[in-house]
């Protein structure tokens, strides 16, 4: 299989300790950011895709951590062409690479180039999000304010 040939010769080049598992997926971590790669027969390409949230620092997602999202995804621009989606509570940056005429060179660079935007859209992500109280007193009654999306 040529994915498990492109991971063999980029660990070895690279010195990182890469190996797919049972699932075709290897796993790395730069710049906090743990970054996963994994190969789809179906489709023949690689799916890269990394959390941009931290469920330490961002408790739930509110409106202003989507809007930067979401501003962050227009045309790809702020995304370096990738996708952001919503996975178990946090948001993931996903980018899909071709398998067809893919060096080691060349995915090195990808992944590389990827791990920079995912480091990027955290931070961005992260300078965006305020914590917004999800309750306000009324005349002396609670009153359930949805300020923040609940996700």
């Amino acid at each position: 299989m040529f994915f498990k040939d492109l991971v063999a010769k980029l660990s070895e080049e690279s010195g990182l300790d890469l190996e797919p598992d049972i699932y075709d997926t290897c796993m790395l971590e730069r710049d906090g950011i743990v970054i996963s790669f994994k190969y789809q027969q179906e489709s023949d390409d690689i799916a890269i895709f990394a959390p941009v949230t931290d469920p330490d620092k961002i408790v739930r997602l509110n409106e202003s951590a989507l809007r930067i999202a979401l501003s962050l995804c227009y045309n790809g621009v702020g995304t370096g062409g990738g996708f952001i989606g919503l996975f178990e509570e946090n948001l993931v940056l996903t980018r899909y690479v071709p398998l067809k005429d893919l060096s080691v060179e060349k995915f090195a660079a990808i992944l590389n180039a990827f791990g920079e935007t995912a480091y990027d859209v955290h931070n961005a992500i992260l300078a965006a999000y305020q914590d917004i109280p999800a309750t306000v007193s009324s005349q002396g009654n609670e009153k359930m304010l949805k300020h923040g999306l609940s996700v």
